[in-house]
Parts: structure tokens; C-alpha cells; sequence
């Protein structure tokens, strides 16, 4: 049986929740918890937030990350890496100058905001297909740990009623539903939330706390439509609940986010595990803006161990995220590389070969 951090009971359900939680894990079902006035009026850290999206395909990314908004390499620096095998190449390599933390082992929580694992093709069976893949292990140059079994899934759980109006979410929503995720399943950088938006509902948020503008996912709107996914981590104050870092994952399967077509698993799941593994990698090794991402390069700066291997291709009028037929875990999937600085290249493979 997994363990689970113990936090102080909230509420009968959480309680419960908290006892029996091994064992709904275990048996692979969606625990159903409710957001209550307590998590809605939970009060965080605004300069704690600082969302790392994934732009639309063959787009840029929106935003860079929070602290490279401060200041930037003034030129580029001469490519010196040679005999990168094709169909490798060097666009740059990962810093993290501050030493900013990484997450070394974490529980991986898929969350299903009105809607439930198949209506995005069961992105559990590719989080435990990831976690004991070789592919996973491409991170542990920049974890400092290499043991096997680090990134395994946790508790899954579902939430009713969002948005409470309208169809988009807005960041305080994000927020009172990762509370009470986090209250139940744990917090800290040992759980990562992945929060999956159903088909039909927008989602809408800050870039940073100094920068109220919000960016979009919003398919039905293409002049706000800037943002596929994005990660983030969130402090509470005062609160049980402390650090929590999280992943969100509106509906993949729509033009400017979805795989191109004739993938091996078909459009919603490839899309959706596509964009979860992107935003996984890049919540390990950089989840809270603070660690590895480019420091040393003018036209990549800002960008991330999946920003960097994120790749496209044109058909007619539309683009579309394009990746090869890979195996992680037992499984085919159409995922992209993840960017290694042993290789100086994307890479599916740690340094040294499979593990």
C-alpha cells in the first residue's frame, strides 16, 4: 500500500478520503471530492504563481518563464558541441544557475474536472506506462537521482460543478480545486496535479502576478486562443496545504493543440499524452520557474526540456504537433523528445543508453 502524507481532517469526507486512499489506488478508481467554502477562500502567494505554458503548434510559447522576464543574454553563443548523430541537433543546453529545486520522486494525480478518465483517452495508463519507462529517466541529469519507480501515480480524483458559471475556468477556480486535491492527496513537491478541463470549457489566466492580463486557451475564440497547456506551482498561506504543484490539461484534441493525424492510438489520446508528457518533464525539472530552462541563448531563452524538442508540421491550412511512434513503457504512443544536455540533443533515452 502507497503512503500518504497525513494532513489535518477538513471535513468528514476528507477523512475518509485520507483512510481508504491506498486502497482506491490500488484498484484504479476516480475518488469523487468536493471544493468547499474553505478552499475557495484559501488564501496564496500571488508571486508564487507564474505560469510555463505550451504555445499553440508552430507557434512560440506566450510566456517566458517568470524570472526571464527580468533580464536576457544580450547575443548567442557559438554552437561548439560537435558530432551530434542525426537526427539529433543542438539548439541549446539547460541551466539552472540558482540551483532552484527540482523534484526528485513525486505521486503523479490525474484530476477530472466534469468529466471522467475516458473522455481524454485514460491518461492514467500513459502516466504508468511513463513511470516505468526508460524515457523517464532522461530527467535524471537534472534530478541528481537515477533509482527506478520515482514518478508513480497516486490517488485519481473527479470534481463536479466547475465552472460555477460560464464556460471558462479562471485561475481562483485552478486554485480552489488544487486545494482540495491537495487536502486529500498531499502537497509539496513529492505530488504533481494534473488538472484535465472537458471538451468545451475555456480556461483563462494571469500570465504572472505582474501581469494581470490574462491568456487563453479558448478554441471557440481565436483571437485570445495563445496557450495549449501549461504547468505551475501555487504557495498557501497560513495553511495544511502549503506548496502545490500542478499541470493543467485542457482538451487536446482540437486544432493548434492535437497530434497530426495518424497517430498509432488515434487523436485524443496521443494529443492529450503528448502535451501531459511535455508538461510532466518540464514540472520535474523546473516546477516552479526557478531551475532548468535556457539561459544562454536569444532566441530560446526562456524555454524548457519540452519546449525545446517541440516539433510541427503544416498540412493545408493548419499545423500540428508531429512525433514519431515511440515505445514508454508497454505502450506505442506519438510523444515528443525531451531535451538532454548529456546529449545536447532530444533525447527518449537517458545518458548511457536504456535503463
Amino acid at each position: 500500500m502507497r503512503a500518504y502524507r497525513a494532513l489535518p481532517c477538513i471535513s468528514s469526507i476528507a477523512c475518509a478520503l485520507l483512510v481508504s486512499a491506498g486502497a482506491y489506488a490500488q484498484n484504479n478508481q476516480t475518488v469523487t471530492i468536493q471544493v468547499g467554502p474553505g478552499d475557495q477562500s484559501a488564501k496564496y502567494s500571488p508571486s508564487s504563481i507564474g505560469m510555463r505554458p505550451r504555445g499553440l503548434a508552430g507557434a512560440p510559447s506566450p510566456a517566458l518563464s517568470p524570472k526571464a522576464f527580468a533580464s536576457g543574454p544580450k547575443s548567442d553563443p557559438p554552437n561548439n558541441i560537435p558530432g551530434v548523430p542525426a537526427p539529433g541537433f543542438y539548439p541549446a543546453d539547460l541551466d539552472d544557475p540558482d540551483q532552484g529545486p527540482v523534484v526528485t520522486r513525486a505521486q503523479a494525480h490525474p484530476v477530472y474536472i466534469n468529466s471522467g478518465p475516458s473522455d481524454f483517452g485514460n491518461p492514467a495508463a500513459f502516466l504508468d506506462d511513463l513511470a516505468e519507462s526508460s524515457f523517464i529517466h532522461v530527467v535524471d541529469q537534472y534530478t541528481g537521482s537515477n533509482d527506478d519507480n520515482r514518478y508513480t501515480r497516486g490517488l485519481s480524483l473527479k470534481v463536479n460543478g466547475y465552472p460555477i458559471t460560464g464556460h471558462t475556468l479562471q485561475q481562483n477556480d485552478l486554485i480552489a480545486i488544487l486545494h482540495a486535491a491537495a487536502s486529500v492527496a498531499g502537497h509539496g513537491y513529492g505530488h504533481i496535479y494534473h488538472l484535465f478541463v472537458p471538451k468545451g470549457v475555456d480556461v483563462c489566466v494571469p500570465t504572472s502576478s505582474t501581469d494581470p492580463t490574462p491568456e487563453c486557451y479558448s478554441p471557440d475564440n481565436a483571437a485570445a486562443f495563445v496557450f495549449c497547456a501549461f504547468h505551475d506551482s501555487v504557495t498557501f498561506l497560513h495553511d495544511p496545504v502549503d506548496h502545490v504543484l500542478f499541470t493543467v490539461e485542457p482538451y487536446q484534441d482540437v486544432l493548434g493543440c492535437s497530434i497530426a493525424p495518424g497517430s498509432v492510438n488515434g487523436a485524443l489520446i496521443d494529443s492529450t499524452d503528448d502535451t501531459l508528457s511535455h508538461e510532466t518533464f518540464e514540472t520535474i525539472t523546473d516546477p516552479d520557474g526557478t531551475a532548468w530552462w535556457v539561459h544562454t541563448n536569444v532566441s530560446l531563452f526562456g524555454d524548457e526540456i519540452g519546449d525545446l524538442c517541440s516539433r510541427f508540421i503544416v498540412i493545408g491550412p493548419n499545423a500540428y504537433f508531429s512525433d514519431p511512434v515511440v515505445r514508454v513503457g508497454d505502450d506505442l504512443y506519438n510523444v515528443q523528445a525531451e531535451y538532454s544536455n548529456g546529449y545536447h540533443a532530444c533525447a527518449y533515452q537517458p545518458t548511457g543508453g536504456p535503463h
